[in-house]
């Protein structure tokens, strides 16, 4: 979770003002990996659950967001956090988060 929050807030750091930002995550879909009943609980209380046990940037490292999670910590202090599914018959099956920085864009001059 710590790493994920410095990686948000490093990319809306670098951003500019009014920058759309777009991400997606491992959420609803897939709560069945949860195997255990204390990490369902974790997920449904909207907390971030990492699942395999292995290091992270291995193959089966995985990070399960509830929705409540992204809006109010990982995308904190964006504006316009939208969350889309995509459809049961699409290949991704993650869902789509885009959201911008505050701010106004500054025009080309």
């Amino acid at each position: 979770e710590e790493a994920q929050l410095a990686w948000a807030a490093e990319l809306r750091r670098v951003l500019k003002p009014g920058g759309l930002f777009i991400c997606t995550t491992h959420g609803d879909r897939h709560r069945f990996l949860l195997a255990t009943a204390a990490d369902r609980e974790r997920y449904d209380a909207g907390q971030v659950v990492v699942a395999g046990n292995y290091r992270e940037g291995r193959k089966w490292f995985l990070a399960i967001h509830p929705p409540s999670f992204v809006r109010e910590k990982l995308l904190a202090g964006f504006e316009e956090v939208k969350r889309s599914e995509v459809g049961a018959g699409e290949r991704l099956i993650q869902d789509v988060w885009t959201a911008r920085k505050p701010g106004r864009a500054h025009a080309a001059g």
